[in-house]
C-alpha cells in the first residue's frame, strides 16, 4: 500500500476533517431546522383546532339559543293558545332566525310528523318527517335537546344538521317538535375563509365518528365514519386536544382533534408532512448552497496545495538524485577533490585526495583549510572567493563574483605556487570547492578538466538549491 508523504498526508487529513465537520454540522443544522419547522406546524395545527372549535361552539350556541327562545315562547300560556300552523308562530320563527347565517330555517312538526310551519317565506315543504331520528326521539319521550346526524334536506337536497326540542301542551303531553336546520355549507365557508388553511384539511366530526363536513369540501364523505377519531370521547366532560401521527403513502400525517365545547362534535385538523415543509426549502436552500460552496472551495484549495507539495517533492527528489550522482562522481574520480564551506573548513575529502595527501578523510573533514595549506594560499583563496573567515566569529559570503585564482578559463594550471601540490579551485553560491591534482614534474601544466567537471556539477546543484531557497 502506498502512503502519502507526511506533508500531503497532513493536508489531506486536515481537509477531510474540515469537510466532514462542515457536512455533519450542516446536516445537524438542517435536521434541527426541519424539526423546528414541523414543531411550528404542529403548534399551528393545535392553535387552529382550538380556534375552530371555539367558533363552531359559538355557531351551535347561537342556533340553540334561538331554538330554546322559540320553545319558551311556544310553551308559555300565550304560545300554547296559538296553533302551530298559525301566522304568529311563523313570524316568531322568522324573528328568531334573523341575523343568524348558520340557520337555514326553523320549522315545527306536529305529532303526526308533518311539517306545519316554517321560518321560510315559501312556507313548509310537503312531506312527512316521522322517520327522522330526532322526531322519533321525542315521540318516544325524549326530553333533552337533540342533535341529529348529518342528513339531506328533503326540500333542496343540501346537507344539514338538525337541532330539535320537544313541544308540550298544557297537560305536558307531546305537542310536536321544534327544529332548527343548520347549514353545513356555512361551516365550510367559514373554515375556507381562514388564512393559510390551504395546506390543512379540516373536519367537523360527531362524537360517534361520523363526518359532518370536510374542508376542502368533499360532500361524498359526509355521514361516513372517519377512521382514527378517538373513541369514547365525551366532548362536554373532556375538554382538551388529542394529537396523533399516522403513516400514509405520502409520508407522515399530523392530526389534532379538539372537542367543540358544550357539543358532541370534534374539530379535526390534519396536515401532511410534505405540505407542512412546503416553505422549508426556502430556508434550507441558502444554507445548503453556502455549505456546498465552502466544501468546493476547500477541495480546490486542497488540490492546489497538494499539487504544490507534489512539485516540491519532485524537485527535492531531483536535487537528491543530483547530489547522489555528484557524490558518486567525486568518490570515484581519480583526481583528488576537496570541498570547503563558507568558513573555509573542509567538508569533503574523496578517496583520491586521501591517497594524494596521505591523510584519511576522518581526520581532515571539519578542520580549517589553514591547517594543511600555507597562509598565503589560504589568504589568496579567501580573497578570491569573497569569503571572510574569522576565528570565533560567524563567517559570511561577500558579494563579489568569485574567480579561479589557480586555473585559466581553459582549465589549465597557472605557474606553480609555494604549496607542494598545485590545486585548482571552483566556487558556488554557498560553498567553495578545491579540486587538487598532482604535478608530475616541475613546470608541467596538467589539466584539471575532470576535477573541474565534478566541481561544475556541484555548482549546478548548489545553484538549484539557492533558487529553491529564494522561492
Amino acid at each position: 500500500m502506498t502512503w502519502l508523504p507526511a506533508p500531503k498526508w497532513a493536508v489531506a487529513v486536515l481537509a477531510s476533517v474540515v469537510i466532514i465537520t462542515i457536512v455533519v454540522g450542516t446536516f445537524f443544522v438542517l435536521s434541527e431546522l426541519r424539526r423546528d419547522a414541523l414543531a411550528r406546524v404542529r403548534a399551528e395545527v393545535r392553535g387552529l383546532s382550538e380556534v375552530l372549535a371555539e367558533q363552531s361552539s359559538r355557531a351551535f350556541e347561537g342556533a340553540e339559543l334561538a331554538l330554546l327562545a322559540a320553545q319558551y315562547r311556544l310553551s308559555d300560556s300565550i304560545g300554547q293558545q296559538l296553533g302551530l300552523e298559525s301566522f304568529p308562530v311563523s313570524a316568531l320563527l322568522g324573528a328568531r332566525t334573523a341575523g343568524l347565517p348558520q340557520i337555514r330555517s326553523m320549522f315545527v312538526i306536529d305529532p303526526a310528523g308533518q311539517t306545519v310551519n316554517t321560518s321560510l317565506p315559501s312556507g313548509p315543504p310537503v312531506g312527512s318527517l316521522a322517520d327522522r331520528d330526532y322526531f322519533r326521539y321525542f315521540q318516544h319521550g325524549g326530553q333533552d335537546v337533540f342533535i341529529s346526524d348529518p342528513v339531506r334536506s328533503r326540500a333542496d337536497g343540501e346537507w344539514t344538521l338538525i337541532i330539535a326540542a320537544r313541544l308540550v301542551d298544557e297537560q305536558g303531553d307531546f305537542r310536536g317538535v321544534l327544529a332548527v336546520s343548520l347549514a353545513v355549507a356555512y361551516f365550510d365557508s367559514f373554515y375556507q375563509g381562514l388564512e393559510s388553511v390551504d395546506r390543512f384539511r379540516i373536519m367537523l366530526v360527531k362524537a360517534d365518528s361520523r363526518q359532518v363536513l370536510a374542508s376542502p369540501a368533499d360532500r361524498a364523505q359526509v355521514g361516513t365514519v372517519v377512521e382514527g377519531v378517538p373513541t369514547g370521547w365525551d366532548a362536554r366532560a373532556r375538554p382538551g386536544v388529542h394529537e396523533s401521527v399516522e403513516q400514509h403513502a405520502s409520508g407522515l400525517r399530523f392530526i389534532t382533534y379538539k372537542p367543540v365545547p358544550g357539543y358532541p362534535f370534534l374539530i379535526g385538523v390534519m396536515v401532511d408532512e410534505d405540505l407542512a415543509l412546503r416553505e422549508w426549502p426556502q430556508t434550507v436552500g441558502p444554507i445548503a448552497s453556502f455549505a456546498v460552496a465552502v466544501v468546493l472551495f476547500i477541495l480546490v484549495a486542497t488540490a492546489g496545495l497538494m499539487w504544490s507539495l507534489h512539485r516540491r517533492e519532485l524537485m527535492a527528489r531531483a536535487l537528491h538524485e543530483s547530489d547522489a550522482r555528484g557524490r558518486q562522481l567525486i568518490q570515484t574520480v581519480n583526481d583528488g577533490i576537496v570541498m570547503l564551506d563558507q568558513c573555509l573548513s573542509i567538508v569533503l575529502f574523496n578517496p583520491a585526495a586521501e591517497a594524494l595527501f596521505g591523510r584519511p578523510a576522518a581526520t581532515v573533514i571539519g578542520t580549517p583549510l589553514r591547517t594543511y595549506w600555507s597562509r598565503p594560499f589560504v589568504t589568496s583563496v579567501s580573497a578570491s572567493w569573497g569569503v571572510v573567515a574569522k576565528r570565533g566569529a560567524a563567517c559570511r559570503p561577500a558579494l563579489a563574483r568569485p574567480r579561479s585564482p589557480a586555473c585559466t578559463r581553459r582549465g589549465r594550471l597557472l605557474p606553480p605556487t609555494p604549496v607542494s601540490r598545485q590545486p585548482c579551485f571552483a566556487a558556488s553560491a554557498s560553498s567553495a570547492s578545491c579540486c587538487a591534482t598532482s604535478a608530475p614534474g616541475a613546470g608541467s601544466r596538467p589539466t584539471c578538466a575532470r576535477a573541474m567537471s565534478a566541481c561544475r556539477l556541484y555548482r549546478q546543484r548548489c545553484s538549484v538549491h539557492a533558487k529553491r531557497s529564494v522561492r
